[in-house]
């Protein structure tokens, strides 16, 4: 998998990032209940994904990485709310989706490996999840359980994300095994083309949010689930010298008006 650097236009070395799914359902299942108190990105993310969905959709419809279900309770008002399945790892998330929505069926499972028949959905969603498997995985399971009409409405992040995290930390620690790394658009449409896709649309922007103190932004990051689960990943911190020198290299990173600035790079794909 070939991750490419837009901030500075450098292509880096081909590398397969290995993510340790238990890791990812632990880190989901204690974010499930401050999850939405921090998700204004993928509410953005999921609003753009609204704007292309038709208001009046037949047939069936699967949100895969659905979280806690608010992108499924807006579709019921699109869809009867009984052809609607929302696919998550973490079972708390999925107890979230169910309190949310009870005529929902919901499944846990992996992203990159889903328990249905295929051509057995005739609408597929995803917003904010595939960056949490195997790409190539993913979008070959999405064209196997969609049916030949099936279309796919997906959001996920790009290698800009968190360039200010990576950033500073690198700064610190000299390496980049403690980010989160993301494909580029070009990787992603390629992929879905290679696993039978068609027609792909694509679309990108920048979401920028600020933050007044490093702590209010590490604990919207844990708030959110969002850590880092690769599998070669630091275990834990370094000490408090270490996390003293990560904050001061955040703090040196203050804008203009004194505020710490994250940088999200969102994408959205759209194939059928």
């Amino acid at each position: 998998m070939v991750y490419s650097n837009t901030k500075t236009g450098r292509r880096s070395e081909t590398l397969i990032v290995d993510l340790e799914l238990e890791q990812i359902e632990r880190q989901f299942d204690r974010a499930a209940a401050t999850y939405d108190s921090v998700a204004s990105v993928q509410r953005q993310m999921a609003s753009r994904l609204l704007e292309k969905i038709p208001v009046q959709l037949d047939g069936t419809l699967i949100d895969l990485g659905c979280g806690t279900g608010e992108l499924l309770q807006k579709l019921a008002q699109r869809i009867p709310a009984d052809r609607l399945t929302g696919v998550d790892i973490s079972s708390a998330m999925l107890r979230q989706t169910q309190a949310r929505s009870p005529q929902v069926k919901t499944v846990k499972a992996n992203l990159a490996a889903l328990p249905f028949e295929a051509d057995c959905f005739n609408w597929a969603v995803s917003n904010a999840a595939i960056q949490w498997c195997n790409a190539h995985d993913f979008f070959a399971e999405l064209r196997r359980i969609l049916g030949p009409k099936g279309r796919a409405f997906i959001s996920t992040f790009g290698p800009d994300t968190m360039w200010q995290w990576r950033k500073a930390l690198g700064s610190v620690a000299g390496e980049n095994n403690r980010v989160h790394a993301f494909p580029s658009i070009d990787h992603l449409t390629n992929e879905l083309r290679s696993t039978g896709f068609r027609e792909v649309e694509s679309m990108k922007e920048t979401i920028d949010f600020q933050f007044d103190s490093v702590r209010t932004m590490f604990d919207s990051i844990r708030k959110l689930g969002a850590t880092n689960a690769r599998r070669d990943r630091p275990s834990g911190l370094s000490g408090r010298q270490w996390l003293q020198q990560v904050t001061e290299a955040f703090e040196s990173t203050r804008d203009d008006n004194g505020m710490l600035r994250v940088t999200y790079e969102c994408y959205y794909l759209f194939a059928s």
